[in-house]
């Protein structure tokens, strides 16, 4: 069993990097500040406009968008869509994919990113707070949701992207709304930890 001396070790580990990556993305926020942007997704342009979270630089939403286990018809939820990256990969084979983010440039970086990939026809962007502006009759067969990994309150719409609050209170939103917006096979994939991908079935 570890004694006081190890877990302490570990505390201060764990702080030094969570501030360590703090430090880096509000540096990269205050680099790009202001600037609209382009990346490269599937041969084709990607738009980042000011305050929206890069996919491509910041790995979890590209590798996300490259694992979605969306099938052919399905109807999905694109949480926190940012650039809308993974509603452009869901979109690929899904009839319908609701497009949902807290930041209006983000609304408005996915559906220009919708055009630019010829998928605007099945992609309807939304701003929302997690579910507050999703209908209580809207069911999906896919809810995806690239998760703020820090848990720090934000103090601005670039942080939102990565950051789900002191006490988690993202997390706990999304869960808490999660069942009441998935058909009964649904599925939610989440990616906790940067490039690792969670999966978890309902009513299956």
């Amino acid at each position: 069993m570890p004694d006081h001396d190890q877990l302490f070790s570990r505390s201060v580990r764990r702080r030094i990097r969570t501030l360590l990556m703090i430090s880096l993305a509000r540096f990269m926020a205050l680099r790009d500040r202001g600037r609209v942007r382009s990346v490269t997704y599937r041969d084709k342009p990607l738009i980042i406009l000011p305050t929206v979270y890069d996919p491509i630089r910041h790995w979890a939403g590209e590798f996300l968008s490259d694992n979605l286990v969306v099938e052919e018809g399905d109807s999905v939820l694109d949480m926190g869509t940012g650039s809308g990256v993974q509603a452009i990969s869901a979109a690929s084979k899904a009839a319908r994919v609701l497009a949902c983010d807290i930041n209006p440039m983000a609304v408005k970086c996915a559906r220009i990113n919708s055009i630019i990939h010829e998928v605007d026809s099945r992609i309807e962007c939304r701003q929302s707070n997690l579910f507050e502006n999703v209908g209580q009759d809207e069911k999906f067969d896919l809810i995806i949701f690239n998760t703020p990994f820090l848990f720090l309150d934000p103090k601005n719409p670039w942080e939102q992207a990565y950051l789900g609050g002191k006490n988690g209170e993202v997390i706990r939103g999304f869960w808490s709304g999660l069942m009441d917006h998935l058909t009964p096979t649904g599925k939610a994939q989440l990616t906790p930890i940067f490039t690792s991908v969670l999966i978890i079935g309902i009513g299956q």
